[in-house]
């Protein structure tokens, strides 16, 4: 339990709630461990991630960009949102230009989205406040190396290694990697949670990575002459945690929202990390879309 899981969620494990646990970590089944010990096999079958597919180019944000492709000038970008009217039911954007609408579906994450909203009782203001989430700083190292592995993600416990998982891009796609040829580079990607509870110092943390790296084998020390690139994201909103009480706070915000005809969903917006991978997100909204429309029942979102 314990630095595993407070690396990850970057949170004291006495504020957290179990009743998530169910949807994300497998099950303790004795006779399946026995049966895995007898035959020596690899149990990869459970969970929403045993497999995946992924852009063969562009990365993650690819599967965005094809989508939006399809909205064309539907799709408006590069305005920030300075305030919500429920009652008029209007949205103000930075740029001065405003939006009506009937039903407004926001990922914008919970906290946020009434904090820019107007006339939202001080009681759910509060409420949300509760709510907790940790950040993320990614860093990526590029080496002109093949480092040879079939993995494509690999979680550290050792308290002295400061990123929690690693992932090995290259393996997710060659062309994740210069001239599409892991044989000759390779992609990796650390990512290290912080919050206020776990601080991080984000001047050094690309070096304290490459020194995890070295310690953990992945690399060599003699492997610094091969990093041909190193970057560093620092994600404010990353897990959605699962803390104590958090289900009674989502559906009281929640259920006064959708009778103002807001449905808030998404990763942050339904704050849920049990459905927060990217195909709950998009579905969530196709669902969402389906109840305003057909009065359809949600599948992936509840109270």
């Amino acid at each position: 339990m314990f630095p595993d899981n407070f690396k990850r969620w970057a949170t004291p494990l006495n504020k957290m709630d179990k009743g998530w646990i169910a949807d994300r970590i497998s099950v303790v089944d004795f006779k399946r461990i026995l049966e895995n010990l007898i035959y020596e096999k690899d149990d990869i079958s459970w969970g929403p991630n045993n497999t995946f597919i992924f852009p063969k180019f562009g990365g993650t944000g690819e599967i965005s960009s094809r989508v939006a492709e399809f909205l064309k000038d539907n799709v408006l970008s590069g305005r920030g949102v300075k305030s919500v009217d429920l009652a008029q039911k209007q949205v103000v954007f930075n740029n001065g230009q405003k939006d009506s609408f009937d039903y407004l579906i926001s990922t914008v994450p919970l906290d946020k989205f009434l904090k820019l909203s107007k006339d939202i009782p001080k009681q759910l203001i509060a409420m949300v406040n509760r709510l907790a989430h940790n950040n993320i700083l990614v860093v990526g190292v590029g080496l002109k190396k093949e480092i040879k592995t079939t993995k494509c993600w690999v979680y550290f416990t050792d308290p002295d290694v400061p990123f929690y998982r690693l992932s090995y891009f290259h393996n997710y796609s060659p062309f994740n990697v210069p001239e599409g040829n892991p044989k000759k580079f390779s992609s990796l990607m650390c990512e290290v949670s912080y919050s206020r509870y776990k601080k991080e110092n984000k001047e050094n943390i690309a070096e304290r990575c490459i020194r995890g790296l070295i310690k953990s084998g992945i690399v060599n020390e003699s492997d610094r002459t091969k990093i041909i690139s190193r970057v560093v994201y620092d994600v404010p909103y990353a897990y959605p945690i699962p803390t104590l009480g958090r289900d009674k706070i989502l559906k009281s915000v929640q259920l006064f929202l959708m009778k103002k005809g807001i449905y808030s969903r998404g990763r942050f917006g339904a704050w849920k990390y049990e459905i927060g991978n990217m195909d709950h997100s998009f579905m969530q909204g196709v669902e969402a879309v389906d109840k305003i429309l057909n009065n359809k029942k949600e599948t992936i979102w509840s109270l």
